[in-house]
């Protein structure tokens, strides 16, 4: 249920012109904030000497992870040494993150974490971490999160959604990329204002639930805006 194709490419293409001198200053700075953070003196004038770690919540494919990889090369160019993606997938992306919160304050383990981190992770899982733990560097992205379902659904609008869904409690599923996700709470937040209930379906990412509700395994997902129109654009 992605809204119209001509409308979607005309939103990511003024979306993109207006983000692409923001993303080039972002890696400008990620540069600079990485090489200066908790490293002092001679040090900095080293830094970086060996490769980077990047560690991120979430499996490879989906919308975390091509991020990552985007700003990981240019970062690599900036920095002259490779940044090299960890995947650490799971229990809503705190695995990552408890990772993350234990590893030396060298400069050389970087994290990429959702909004999650600050506010649901310590209500949903027993974490170890607090916020206090962590030092952020900058945003560096947002996706806005669409309704879609496959496209040989016989559902074509939100009304019909609407009505199936209040009509079906309990027997439409949805996929998300995990516990205590945008995509799983956002979800939660639907199905309470339509006033039903849905099976939720929890993966360690987005990408292979967007692949199998293409195929019909899944009613509905909310995903981010560039799986959805990828799918799209392609009749799926």
């Amino acid at each position: 249920m992605c809204p119209n194709i001509s409308t979607i490419k005309t939103d990511i293409s003024v979306y993109n012109e207006r983000n692409r001198r923001r993303t080039e200053m972002k890696l400008k700075c990620l540069a600079v904030l990485a090489g200066s953070l908790l490293i002092s003196g001679a040090a900095i004038a080293e830094y970086p000497e060996r490769p980077i770690k990047l560690i991120i919540g979430y499996s490879p494919g989906g919308a975390a992870d091509a991020v990552a990889r985007i700003y990981s090369a240019a970062l690599a160019d900036k920095l002259g040494q490779p940044v090299v993606i960890e995947n650490r997938p799971g229990a809503g992306s705190t695995i990552s993150s408890a990772a993350i919160a234990k590893a030396d304050p060298d400069g050389y383990t970087l994290g990429m974490a959702s909004g999650t981190l600050y506010g649901i992770d310590k209500y949903v899982y027993n974490v170890s971490y607090s916020p206090d733990d962590f030092t952020p560097i900058m945003r560096l992205s947002m996706s806005p999160l669409i309704l879609a379902v496959g496209a040989e659904s016989d559902i074509n609008t939100f009304p019909e959604f609407f009505e199936k869904a209040k009509a079906n409690p309990g027997t439409m599923f949805y996929s998300s990329s995990g516990i205590g996700g945008s995509p799983q709470t956002s979800s939660l937040v639907l199905e309470n204002a339509i006033g039903t209930e849905f099976t939720h379906v929890p993966y360690k990412g987005g990408a292979r639930p967007c692949w199998q509700l293409r195929r019909g395994m899944w009613t509905s997902r909310l995903v981010r805006q560039h799986l959805c129109c990828r799918s799209a654009w392609a009749g799926k």
